[in-house]
């Protein structure tokens, strides 16, 4: 409910203590790095989608936006990575961000 207020820093605090109480939690990892994201702190972020990833590896949308986070940080070539993969798993929007960044 924070991330959909804009409190950011508060939404990382519950994805926190969710993963306190369970550390294969997949949504509280993906959730705080859409907060981390928010706050332009990209790295972060990665590290957040990274453990989703982990978790899942069929996580779609942990892909997609840890390549929205690469790209933020200018490495187009693990953005375009991150993408593909999300692509191959059936995410929509990774065909147009491979389409207009990585041809």
């Amino acid at each position: 409910v924070k991330w959909y207020l804009k409190d950011f820093y508060g939404a990382i605090e519950d994805c926190d203590r969710a993963i306190a109480n369970d550390s294969n939690y997949t949504y509280a990892y993906f959730h705080k790095g859409i907060s981390y994201f928010e706050l332009k702190n990209y790295k972060e972020a990665i590290n957040c989608y990274g453990k989703s990833i982990r978790i899942d590896s069929n996580f779609t949308r942990a892909y997609f936006n840890m390549g929205n986070s690469k790209f933020q940080l200018n490495n187009l070539l693990g953005a375009c990575a991150d993408w593909e993969r999300a692509k191959s798993l059936g995410h929509k929007m990774a065909y147009t961000m491979i389409k207009k960044y990585c041809r």
